[in-house]
């Protein structure tokens, strides 16, 4: 009798379960549709099956999903699929309503960067500083968009405090050299590449920009060595 009893009990048990599970997969994207897209959404873009995971996003953002991802991932998603702009309002909307997200304010910079829109690009992020002061990647996009915009000075002293915080990084170091040469501060220059080839002897853009640098001085026979050097012809 007690073995019957406890399996009564739990076929019941069983029977509750897989209701609440089915109740679950029925009502549950009836009540919350936006929910149930966003995450479709985020498993093809996890997938990096981007072009999928659009109209999902699409659909959660416009039943009033609720979190930062939703746009972040909607816009990167765009921009994996070339749509830049489509990419441009989801970007835009993202910062009025997390105007602290600061990977969503780097994206926006780089799409107006991309549309030659630099001033709106510098604006928002010199409206906001605290918010990448001390991020060398924030630090090296105001040196580009100050760059672009020929205010040298500027950009160096942006490249400069990158390089504070990262000094081993020798993309910003090769952006501050070639900045440096194009406004008549070759030795500066030079002194960046020789530290790049001392710690890497083999690195051929510094190389490279050291030989056509040296040319610019005059100093031709240094130059010919740097450019055999990098063909393997030097001694």
């Amino acid at each position: 009798m007690a073995w019957s009893l406890k399996t009564r009990q739990y076929t019941v048990y069983a029977l509750l379960l897989g209701t609440t599970a089915i109740l679950a997969l029925v009502v549950y994207p009836l009540v919350k549709p936006q929910w149930v897209n966003f995450r479709r959404g985020e498993r093809f873009f996890l997938a990096q099956r981007f072009s999928q995971a659009i109209p999902f996003y699409q659909k959660a953002v416009a039943e009033g999903v609720k979190r930062p991802e939703a746009l972040k991932h909607l816009g990167d998603a765009y921009l994996a699929t070339g749509q830049f702009q489509a990419a441009l309002p989801v970007f835009q909307r993202l910062i009025q309503e997390y105007p602290d997200n600061v990977e969503a304010r780097l994206g926006l910079v780089g799409l107006y960067d991309q549309f030659g829109r630099v001033d709106e690009a510098l604006s928002l992020l010199e409206n906001r500083p605290e918010l990448w002061a001390h991020d060398p990647l924030a630090l090296v996009r105001v040196a580009d968009l100050h760059r672009r915009r020929k205010e040298f000075a500027v950009a160096e002293k942006y490249y400069e405090q990158a390089l504070r915080l990262i000094p081993e990084d020798v993309p910003i170091q090769l952006k501050l050299a070639e900045m440096l040469g194009w406004t008549g501060q070759t030795d500066n220059a030079l002194a960046i590449y020789r530290q790049i080839l001392q710690k890497d002897p083999h690195n051929r853009m510094a190389r490279l920009s050291m030989a056509r640098m040296l040319s610019w001085q005059g100093r031709m026979e240094e130059a010919v060595q740097e450019y055999r050097t990098l063909l393997g012809e030097g001694s």
